[in-house]
């Protein structure tokens, strides 16, 4: 995102390409058919720059998961 208070390890950030894209999608998919996680974007209208991402994630403690989000800086204060 180019902005330090972004996390800059953003798993999505080396995504160039349409087959980057798919591959890195049919990747997320396996991971929430396993049922280890899925990663979501967060966009304000369709086409839209993207505007964060929310990820699930399970734990290694039983039934225990982990919900986090990242909003990019600039649309900080909207309510998101």
């Amino acid at each position: 995102m180019g902005d330090s208070r972004y996390p800059q390890d953003d798993s999505w950030s080396d995504v160039g390409s349409e087959d980057a894209a798919r591959s890195r999608l049919e990747s997320q998919e396996d991971r929430w058919d396993s049922g280890v996680g899925l990663h979501f974007s967060i966009e304000l209208l369709p086409g839209a720059t993207g505007a964060g991402q929310v990820s699930l994630s399970r734990e290694p403690e039983p039934d225990t998961w982990l919900i986090g989000y990242w909003i990019v800086p600039d649309k900080w204060g909207f309510g998101l």
